[in-house]
């Protein structure tokens, strides 16, 4: 059956069957995967870019079919954002205090390293006068 806008929905149609988006809650749930980056900012990235990918796709497929709205598809997002910040925990990544750690250790490491290489020179017989 093909409804334009403006026509009233059929009786036969169940009221609760498109919000949120489900196809694109689908897709939008791999955003967990920005949260398990493991401390990888390069990974959290990829997380983040499969996620809103796969969550687009799927909605746009379904927005194109009539059967969403664009804003069925943003709270589904939304939500999916939510949950996935929820069960951080759970998804092995690290928290925002281990982060800052990681890049801590980081830090000092290529500060040793720099020291290392700067102890290592051939030091120069300052000039006497």
């Amino acid at each position: 059956m093909h409804l334009t806008l403006l026509d009233p929905r059929p009786a036969s149609y169940m009221a609760d069957h498109c919000f949120p988006a489900a196809h694109a809650s689908v897709g939008y749930a791999w955003l967990a995967l920005y949260f398990a980056g493991f401390g990888c900012r390069r990974s959290r990235l990829l997380g983040l870019a499969i996620g809103l990918a796969a969550g687009l796709l799927f909605g746009i497929s379904q927005q194109l079919r009539g059967a969403h709205f664009a804003s069925h598809d943003l709270w589904a997002a939304m939500i999916c954002w939510a949950v996935a910040m929820s069960w951080r925990p759970l998804l092995g990544g690290a928290t925002i205090g281990r982060d800052n750690e990681i890049l801590a250790e980081r830090k000092q490491r290529q500060a040793v390293a720099v020291a290392a290489k700067q102890s290592q020179r051939p030091r120069t017989a300052s000039k006497g006068t």
